[in-house]
């Protein structure tokens, strides 16, 4: 099912609007001069922590990997950092604060589960709460075919 490109054209319009609006808010409140050096000094201290965090991260894949396990925290963790990083390399006061949250380990839990929650609905159509790679989610009620039975579940099977 082909999804309508029009919220990311939404978007690609919308986001510098708002950031544009938000440095000249916060320009007329605490001036041009300390602005801009705010911005400055996000990016700068995102970058550190992209670099940190990046390494960090790309340690717990190799980690993953040498032991067997699947990589699947580990590989939306790397994502998240990248495309965190990607958000601290636009000049922008709010994708440099969502690029570090994403870069930030302690944030990461929640955008992981959210990133799996849009991937798994974008990828399956799912139209309501599901279980994602980050963790389970209130998943759809099945209907019990007998109340009586716990392992009766009415259904269909589908071959893959």
């Amino acid at each position: 099912m082909p999804h309508s490109p029009r919220p990311l054209l939404a978007a690609l319009v919308a986001v510098p609007l708002v950031e544009l609006v938000v440095f000249v808010l916060l320009g007329q409140a605490i001036g041009f001069g300390w602005t801009v050096l705010a911005l400055a000094a996000m990016s700068v201290v995102g970058m550190v922590l992209l670099r940190i965090e990046g390494l960090r991260a790309l340690g717990d894949l190799r980690a993953a990997v040498s032991e067997g396990r699947r990589p699947g925290r580990e590989l939306a963790d790397g994502g998240l950092v990248v495309l965190g990083g990607l958000l601290l390399v636009f000049p922008g006061l709010l994708t440099s604060l969502v690029g570090l949250l994403l870069v930030l380990r302690p944030t990461r839990p929640l955008a992981r589960r959210l990133l799996g929650l849009v991937v798994v609905r974008r990828l399956l159509g799912a139209p309501g709460p599901v279980t994602g790679p980050a963790g389970p989610a209130t998943a759809p009620r099945q209907e019990r075919q007998d109340p009586g039975h716990e392992d009766v579940v009415r259904g269909e099977v589908v071959d893959p």
